[in-house]
This record gives structure tokens, sequence and C-alpha cells, in this order.
């Protein structure tokens, strides 16, 4: 999952990330944050040759800007408690 995420309340912490959705303990663990900040969000995803790639937008440069971000992830993060 990518999720914006916004801690505190303060702008400054808004982010991008890639997420863990753990349904069964109903918990939500951040594996990586983006670049990013602002206003931010709209993500796409495509998984291919065991990398996720996901664009989204983000204002975290001072203008609105497309960003591709390649992700490695392992299956590792994704079980851990």
């Amino acid at each position: 999952m990518v999720k914006t995420l916004f801690s505190g309340g303060y702008p400054n912490e808004v982010r991008t990330a890639i997420c863990a959705v753990d349904a069964a303990r109903g918990r939500l663990r951040e594996l990586v944050a983006l670049p990013s900040g602002g206003d931010c969000g709209y993500p796409g995803l495509v998984w291919h040759d065991d990398r996720l790639r996901v664009s989204y937008y983000s204002s975290h440069e001072g203008r609105s800007c497309v960003y591709l971000a390649e992700v490695t992830l392992s299956p590792a993060p994704l079980s851990a408690a």
C-alpha cells in the first residue's frame, strides 16, 4: 500500500510512504518514506522484475512535480511483527 501519512498534524511531516497492512492485527506499518512533503499523493504502482515502481506527485521542492521512485522490497519486512 502507498499512503500519504500525516504525523502529529504538522505540514512538514506529511509524506508519501510505502506501507504494509496487517489486516489481522489492524495495523499499518511504514516501510519506506518517499521524498515528498506538502501537497503529495496520488500514487500509481507497477511491480516488475522484483521491484516496485511508484509514480506520485509532491510539492516538497517548492512546486508540484511528478516523481518516479524505484523500490526494492524483500518479503521479510512484510512479514515482520
